[in-house]
């Protein structure tokens, strides 16, 4: 019999590798089982509790790992002051775990109704799931994205929903090895089955009717090319730190690049530049030096003729903004203010506003937030398009890009610089807790990025030409714009949570009454 702790580690791991970019998604339908045996085997609920957070450390430091590298790069910190803080990071990484582990273990200790109880499972954790603060707002679900029948679901209940499947699953399975007799074993692993039957098999017909849909218009199609330079960090640290030569090496590399993309046959639609990649404040030149910098760039989109989408910063006087410019060739100019800012990079809660600590740190960006979600409609030629700017971490929350698709969102344009984070890892998971935008508002979402993974996600979440991580290269995209209706997670979003929330205390409140009755008597 193996020890509670060492199946808690197994469940972790394969956890970790159904998120792995190897396509061991079918992995997470089963992964979970280890854990609840661990459950089983132990009546305390310190010990439980213990093995919540085994879980979530283990978890996190597999999926996480890359932090360290972030804060040794970024901070920049030494290794051993970024060890401990990535350390840290691990043990409150996921905190669902630690209240988990005690309500499954209690859970399992008052079975009153086994078919039941693989429910109160699955929406337990979904509800706890949902509430859980996490820093990257990951989720179980996250583990189908690259699951393109499952991960359909999407569109009704978002990854809430697709986690409700994942750990409803797993408890069957779990409850069907556990059953000592056949007969509940059979039934039990085959209802298991019925449920991957049903999400896979209505998964594959929704996907085969979108690709359709999409197939059968040419009218709504775009040509756009996204300059992915592979600037490194410490050209990036260089040029935003105001020396010339490297700021002068990296917008003469995205200006090299995106004057021979505008020569294409066909000729791009627009061109897209990742995150700051225009490593200063636009429009307020210091010098002549820079005000030639920014010509450059408006001649290039002036001769051209192809807008130019670019990411780069902005100050009104009082803050500085991580910044999205639309700009086109009638020197039209729109930009948009980065709303979502990313705890301990972009700004400091509760020490935004002290000077002492801004003194301390200057590395960190202490950001303003923009006014988003917004839309933002850019001219080509006699084409119009509505784009939905999402700048690096803006592209985790659903919340924000269901609200874009409400005003009339043709794109999503996630725009991101990962390159702090190392070429492991995070690249990796990134796209991932991204992809998912697209299947759930069923809009094309065209990820630029800087060192990679460039890509364009189809509505059905499929991936086109994604690029490599670390490699210098102009990626051109056909993305078709064809409007699909509003889904129900674009309109009602996370709502059915509430009324399965509600009947998930109600049914814990019979359980213990219950459960306390038949103790008593």
């Amino acid at each position: 019999m193996l020890n509670p702790y060492l199946l808690t580690i197994l469940s972790a791991i394969l956890v970790v590798f159904s998120f792995a970019p190897w396509d061991l998604h079918a992995l997470i339908w089963f992964a979970l089982v280890p854990w609840f045996f661990a459950l089983e085997r132990t009546r305390d609920t310190k010990k439980r509790f213990q093995l919540g957070l085994l879980f979530s450390f283990v978890m996190t430091a597999g999926g996480f790992y890359w932090v360290i590298y972030a804060l040794h790069n970024f901070g920049p910190m030494p290794y051993v002051f970024a060890g401990f803080l990535g350390i840290l990071f691990f043990v409150i990484g996921q905190p669902q775990f630690y209240l988990m582990g005690p309500l499954f273990g209690w859970l399992l200790d008052r079975r009153v109704n086994n078919k039941i109880l693989c429910l109160m499972m699955a929406a337990t954790y979904t509800c706890v799931d949902y509430i859980a603060p996490r820093l990257f707002v990951d989720g179980m679900g996250y583990s189908l994205v690259s699951n393109p029948c499952a991960s359909q679901w999407a569109e009704f209940g978002g990854l809430s929903l697709l986690t409700f499947w994942v750990i409803w699953v797993n408890a069957l399975i779990y409850l069907g090895l556990s059953a000592p007799l056949k007969k509940d074993k059979i039934q039990r692993l085959a209802l298991a089955a019925l449920i991957l039957v049903i999400v896979h098999g209505w998964g594959a017909w929704r996907e085969r009717d979108i690709e359709q849909t999409l197939a059968s218009t040419t009218a709504n199609k775009l040509n756009i090319s996204v300059i992915q330079a592979n600037i490194g960090d410490a050209q990036k640290l260089a040029s935003e730190r105001g020396y010339k030569e490297a700021s002068d090496q990296v917008i003469g590399s995205y200006l090299y690049m995106s004057g021979l993309a505008s020569q294409q046959t066909p000729k791009p639609d627009a061109i897209i530049w990742p995150e700051t990649a225009y490593p200063l404040i636009w429009g307020k030149p210091h010098g002549s030096h820079e005000q030639s910098r920014e010509q450059k760039i408006i001649d290039l989109v002036k001769g051209s003729k192809v807008p130019l989408i670019f990411g780069a910063y902005d100050n009104d006087g009082s803050s500085d903004y991580n910044t999205l410019y639309y700009l086109e060739h009638s020197q039209k100019l729109a930009k948009y203010h980065k709303t979502i800012l990313l705890p301990f990079a972009e700004y400091i809660p509760g020490f935004q506003n002290w000077k002492w600590f801004r003194d301390q740190f200057p590395q960190m960006g202490f950001f303003g937030p923009g006014d988003g979600p917004v839309v933002i409609e850019t001219q080509t030629g006699d084409k119009k398009f509505k784009t939905a700017p999402l700048i690096c971490y803006e592209g985790l929350f659903a919340s924000f890009t269901r609200a874009q698709k409400k005003l009339g969102a043709e794109i999503l344009l996630n725009v991101t610089n990962d390159s702090w984070f190392g070429p492991y890892g995070e690249p990796y998971l990134h796209l991932a807790l991204t992809r998912l935008r697209s299947v759930e508002t069923r809009t094309p979402l065209l990820r630029a990025t800087n060192t990679g993974i460039t890509t364009l996600v189809e509505p059905t979440g499929r991936l086109t030409s994604q690029t490599g991580v670390g490699t210098s290269l102009i990626a051109n995209y056909v993305v078709n714009t064809h409007p699909f209706p509003l889904t129900p997670y674009v309109k009602y979003g996370d709502l059915w949570l509430i009324p399965m929330s509600i009947l998930t205390l109600v049914s814990l409140l019979i359980i213990r009454k219950k459960y306390k009755h038949s103790i008593q008597s």
